[in-house]
This record gives C-alpha cells, sequence and structure tokens, in this order.
C-alpha cells in the first residue's frame, strides 16, 4: 500500500489473515450466495494515513486504485465509510500458504465487475484541484488529462433530466431534497470525456470544497450520481452533485464549478 499515505505498508495473507474479519452477505448477484468474510478496505487505508490537507471533510478528497494481476478499479474513502457512502469493500483471501491470493470484493455492488482477483497493490490519491474561475453563470468545466471542456447551463438543461428525492443528514438535522438534472454519466459523456474503471471525479464547489467520487459507484454501486439544477421546485443558479443513497451529505456539492477527472493507470 502507498501513494500520498503517511504509513506505506506491505500485507501478506497470513498478515491480512491476523487482522480484524468482517462478514458481509454477498448481494452481487440475484441467486442466493455464500457470505464473504475479510478485512475491511477503509480499515487499511485508515491505517496508512492518508496525507490530506487541513479542509472540512478532507476525506472526501481520498481516492484508492486497487490493482490486481489482470486488472484494476477505483474506488474513494467516503463510498466506503459508514457515515458517508456506507458501501464497504472487503479484502478476502482464498486458498492457504503459497497458493492463497487476496481478492477486492463489493459485497453490495450489482454485479462482479469491480472485482479484483489477485490484488496486487493499493494505492491511494488525494484531489487537489485547482478552483474553475470567470465561468458563464450555470456553466461547468470539466478538466481531464487532456485538456477542459466548458458546458453550458443551456447545454445542461437540454441533456434528458431525471428526479430522485434523497434523504441525508446533516449539521442541522435529517434532510429531504427533490433534485432534478441529468446525471454524472450523461454530462460526461455529452462532454466527450471517457471514463475507465480506474476513474475518479473530483466535484469542485465555489468556495474550494472538493469531494471525490467514481462512475463505477453508478454502474455498480447502486448509487445515482446526479448533478442537480433544481432543488425542490427551484432552479439553482450553479449546479449541485448528489450522492444519492449516502448517509450524510457530505459528499452532496453545492455550488458547483469544475469537475476533474483523472484517469489513474495501475
Amino acid at each position: 500500500m502507498g501513494g500520498q499515505v503517511v504509513t506505506p505498508a506491505s500485507y501478506s495473507a497470513a498478515d491480512l489473515a491476523a487482522l480484524p474479519q468482517t462478514t458481509l452477505p454477498d448481494q452481487r448477484e440475484r441467486r442466493a450466495r455464500p457470505d464473504l468474510t475479510g478485512v475491511l478496505l477503509e480499515s487499511l487505508v485508515t491505517a496508512a494515513g492518508p496525507q490530506t490537507p487541513a479542509v472540512k471533510n478532507a476525506d472526501l478528497r481520498v481516492s484508492i486504485v486497487v490493482a490486481g494481476k489482470h486488472g484494476a478499479v477505483a474506488a474513494t474513502l467516503a463510498e466506503l465509510q459508514p457515515r458517508f457512502g456506507n458501501h464497504p469493500a472487503l479484502l478476502v483471501t482464498q486458498g492457504h500458504g503459497r497458493h492463497a491470493r487476496t481478492d477486492l470484493v463489493f459485497p453490495g455492488d450489482r454485479g462482479t465487475q469491480r472485482t479484483v482477483h489477485d490484488v496486487r497493490s493499493i494505492k491511494l490519491s488525494v484531489a487537489d484541484p485547482a478552483l474553475p474561475t470567470g465561468l458563464p453563470t450555470g456553466a461547468l468545466k470539466i478538466t481531464t488529462d487532456r485538456g477542459s471542456v466548458l458546458v453550458t447551463a443551456r447545454q445542461l438543461a437540454k441533456l434528458p433530466q431525471i428526479t430522485r428525492t434523497v434523504t441525508f443528514a446533516s449539521g442541522s438535522g435529517q434532510q429531504t431534497r427533490v433534485e432534478t438534472g441529468p446525471t454524472l454519466a450523461a454530462v460526461l459523456r455529452a462532454a466527450h470525456v471517457r471514463t475507465t474503471p480506474t476513474s475518479v471525479v473530483a466535484a469542485i464547489a465555489d468556495d474550494s470544497y472538493v469531494s471525490t467520487v467514481t462512475p463505477g459507484e453508478a454502474t455498480s454501486g447502486r448509487r445515482t450520481l446526479l448533478l442537480s439544477l433544481v432543488e425542490v421546485g427551484t432552479a439553482l443558479t450553479q449546479p449541485r452533485l448528489v450522492t444519492d443513497g449516502d448517509i450524510a451529505g457530505g459528499r452532496y456539492v453545492s455550488g458547483l464549478l469544475g469537475l476533474q477527472v483523472t484517469n489513474t493507470c495501475r
């Protein structure tokens, strides 16, 4: 385990077996499957100590790329944390001795697309995107390693819209909102931004608040990722990132100015 961490570490199958184990129901397929037991990925990330800045909800900037023998996948620390996404991932060890292998599994996923077999490395990154400036009202700047694209308010409004009633905890108590807008995936497609299983999207607010999500949360993780343009019947000046299904509202990014899309290699 490495990347932007305070304490890099290495784990053998025996090391993982000696750590606290968690058992969760396997919901990846419709047919009944045995429960899964392993080490919470979140616990290893926390032990490594992400190098986060001294800002509000800094953990929401942390992303993780888990690479195996034949593939890799990205997740965010916030998706895993019980107080935000509450969608844990397990490192499950199969076999014994020299034939043991460790797989990454999201027991609550729809399907097995985010399963990584024979895990070899875990890399942490902390998003620190630049604040977009000089944008027209309602517009969104999408930045990738190939450049940037401006999506105007009119273009956002022309995309297919969906409506979700969302409930989440906040500092002032439980909140319920009706949000309407295009999905994150639709916005990225409209901007001709390609994503991969290791893509991470950092949402940037007008007050420099940053939170990360992954497209995989929507395709596999049973979570709607929405860029709301209308909240409770009132048009928003700037879009709002909505992470429908989160326990707390930390990843609901209001005053959204930009999206930074990082396609991390193994």
